[in-house]
């Protein structure tokens, strides 16, 4: 028993603090806990890149090549049957010169007059965005065999996870109210009303692709795997903390 106190004594010193000098002023007691509130979904989103890679004798060719593939892995990924809510972007295009294998060696500089020009290879990448987050697998099957040299899913994610967040921050409240009673019972105190609800995490604005977007309408959805990859991707997890003020009596 004895040791029960001590530990509620410092959970008291922990927590127990003045929330602002008005609170302070005004002679209300004050518990102050943080609550932790977690929820989970399964995600029903997926974002899949591939790179694309045009090769040449000369710039124009390295191009050609690349705006071919390019053509060939998009209509095939934004066909892939059983899609929804599909968006292609592109990534940044660039060109660059393929040197003789010998001007790898340290002593040599890329544009140096002795240093051999091979080719040219163009490069630049697709991600495609689209529903169900099952069909991940599939898209980068789907794109490979098309011709892209690598392709992977980047991320799964919920594309509305609002209902989420709301269902974590009650539950972020739920646990700061359990450990506030838990205190106030301790300190044979009443426990009032919250007083204010602060949310560290409110700052933290959300990522954004900042690509090349563009709608795919009218998709035909008939393409399938050759080899189909199965793909479970796990649940799209959240977490809230919530620091509750609350009166005691």
């Amino acid at each position: 028993m004895k040791s029960i106190v001590l530990l509620v004594a410092a959970a008291l010193v922990a927590v127990a603090q003045p929330v602002s000098s008005q609170d302070a002023a005004s002679g209300i007691r004050t518990i102050v806990v943080s609550g932790v509130g977690r929820s989970e979904a399964a995600p029903n989103t997926f974002r899949m890149e591939a790179g694309l890679l045009g090769r040449g004798t000369s710039q124009d060719e390295a191009i050609a090549e690349l705006v071919r593939l390019q053509a060939r892995v998009s209509d095939a990924v934004k066909g892939l049957q059983g899609l929804d809510s599909v968006h292609l972007t592109t990534g940044l295009p660039a060109v660059a010169a393929v040197y003789a294998s010998d001007c790898q060696a340290a002593r040599y500089s890329q544009g140096a007059s002795d240093c051999a020009v091979t080719g040219y290879a163009a490069t630049s990448s697709l991600t495609l965005t689209a529903m169900p987050a099952e069909r991940g697998g599939d898209a980068v099957s789907i794109a490979a065999e098309s011709g892209a040299p690598n392709a992977r899913v980047q991320s799964v994610y919920l594309d509305d996870d609002q209902a989420l967040r709301e269902q974590a921050a009650r539950a972020a409240f739920d646990d700061a109210r359990r450990q506030a009673l838990a205190i106030a019972s301790a300190s044979s105190q009443t426990l009032g009303a919250p007083l204010s609800i602060a949310d560290p995490q409110s700052f933290m604005g959300e990522s954004t692709v900042m690509d090349y977007l563009a709608t795919v309408p009218d998709l035909s959805n008939s393409v399938v795997a050759n080899t189909p990859i199965v793909f479970v991707p796990g649940p799209t997890r959240i977490e809230r903390r919530l620091t509750v003020t609350f009166a005691v009596e």
